[in-house]
């Protein structure tokens, strides 16, 4: 089978590579042939963390509103870093050809026999992007949602709660990655989605080890920091469980300012590496998702501390909160701005089997959804017409001039653009206006325009 995944794999974020690597291994090792569809979001880099529109900002404004979201400034990157990313996603993956438009991506239907889209915050209401609820796949039957994660406890935009109702109804194998964007859906839709392991979490600490490549070195004991947030407290008490410890501090550097820090890193961390230090430390220190998986995968003594504070805005707790609740481990989360770490060893061989039991689930839950997936392709080798082949339609009347049984009409459309509306009733699906649509024949149109650029008179 060919499998299309729809994903984030373009951040140079360790979660981000690790987690759509190790769902395409997944899916290889089941046998089938998996790509990741090479797409990046043009202005992706340039939206901020909460990016709203105008009004809903001055709404806030009003209702005395804050984000309360402290300034982590600039991201610590360096050629070397990315090299290693580079690298690596290179080894671990497949990409399609870059796909720049909604064009490049409805043209992938009848590629592949299953799209998967998942896992990592591609839901996430504050960057929403429809194509990651797979909008461009023509058949409904053949989508599957593999752990997508919301991220924040409420949606707030009206806009985009319209819209992700319609994109999730699509879905007929729908899971998320956290209990609370299950219960939004729950409430969206009336649709229950299933809670699935993120796809770092669908491999084992023996399969890890493999895969990366893992050496098991000696070294000197030492207590691991992966940190995204920047609170002060929290950063304290890195530095006071150490001295308890009579552990040597080894921080992974996020942002520029974590160079300064006493016991940062001085060499570059790619995937591999991430993995490798997570695998050797002696005591793990973190607040990010991803890395409270890799201290349950190696079996850490641990201490994960909320990043967010309960009233902010972009909350995203939620998501490490569900991850110990399934593995037992609530009461090894430290309070947001608090230093109330637990003594207490990790009892691992309780932990194993939750965390079995629940990676059990998941598989199955994938696997099945590839067998019905598969079962349900309908054939697109036969010919449709525009709006069932593409969705971007420019309202030029092409398609209506050439209709031979007038099914195609041009006129606006709820949101005032002018657009096709096909008349089903009339339409033979006999395509010919598929033959003068810019948006079917993107190549052959462009190669008219070069020939018109490059044309002289003599």
């Amino acid at each position: 089978m060919k499998i299309a995944i729809m994903t984030w794999f373009h951040y140079r974020n360790y979660g981000t590579a690790l987690q759509v690597s190790a769902l395409s291994e997944f899916l290889k090792q089941a046998g089938h042939k998996v790509d990741v569809i090479n797409y990046i979001p043009s202005d992706i880099l340039k939206k901020t963390i909460v990016d709203y529109r105008p009004l809903e900002l001055v709404k806030r404004h009003m209702n005395k509103e804050v984000l309360n979201y402290e300034t982590n400034g600039r991201c610590f990157v360096n050629e070397d870093k990315e090299n290693l990313f580079d690298d690596y996603l290179k080894e671990k993956i497949s990409l399609t050809e870059r796909c720049n438009t909604l064009t490049d991506l409805e043209n992938l239907n009848g590629k592949y026999d299953v799209f998967i889209c998942g896992s990592d915050q591609i839901w996430a209401p504050n960057i929403f992007d429809p194509h990651y609820f797979l909008d461009f796949v023509n058949d409904k039957g053949i989508i599957i949602a593999y752990a997508p994660s919301i991220g924040l406890m409420n949606i707030k935009d009206r806009f985009v709660i319209e819209q992700m109702k319609n994109l999730i109804k699509r879905f007929n194998y729908l899971s998320v990655r956290e209990k609370r964007g299950a219960d939004i859906i729950q409430e969206l839709v009336g649709k229950e989605a299933n809670v699935v392991v993120d796809p770092t979490m669908l491999f084992d600490r023996t399969k890890w080890i493999e895969y990366c490549n893992i050496c098991d070195y000696s070294s000197n004991s030492y207590l691991l920091v992966y940190f995204l947030g920047n609170k002060k407290a929290h950063w304290d008490s890195i530095y006071k469980i150490a001295k308890e410890k009579k552990l040597e501090v080894k921080i992974i550097p996020v942002y520029e300012k974590d160079i300064g820090r006493d016991g940062c890193i001085k060499y570059s961390v790619g995937p591999k590496e991430f993995v490798q230090l997570f695998y050797s430390a002696s005591y793990v220190c973190t607040d990010s998702f991803h890395g409270t998986i890799f201290s349950i995968i190696f079996e850490k003594q641990f201490s994960v501390f909320e990043r967010f504070s309960n009233g902010n805005l972009i909350n995203q707790n939620s998501r490490v909160h569900n991850l110990l609740e399934i593995a037992g481990l609530e009461k090894y989360i430290v309070p947001y701005g608090t230093a109330n770490i637990s003594d207490d060893i990790i009892d691992y061989s309780s932990v194993r089997a939750k965390i079995e039991k629940k990676r059990s689930e998941s598989k199955s839950f994938l696997i099945d959804s590839l067998k019905k997936a598969a079962k349900s392709t309908i054939d697109i080798s036969k010919a449709h017409h525009i709006l069932e082949d593409h969705t971007l339609c420019c309202g030029c009347g092409a398609c209506a001039t050439m209709c031979p049984f007038d099914a195609i009409k041009v006129s606006k459309d709820v949101y005032g653009f002018i657009r096709a509306e096909i008349d089903n009733d009339r339409c033979t699906k006999c395509g010919k206006c598929l033959t003068v649509c810019p948006f079917c024949n993107e190549t052959k149109f462009a190669k008219k325009i070069d020939e018109c650029k490059n044309f002289s008179y003599k």
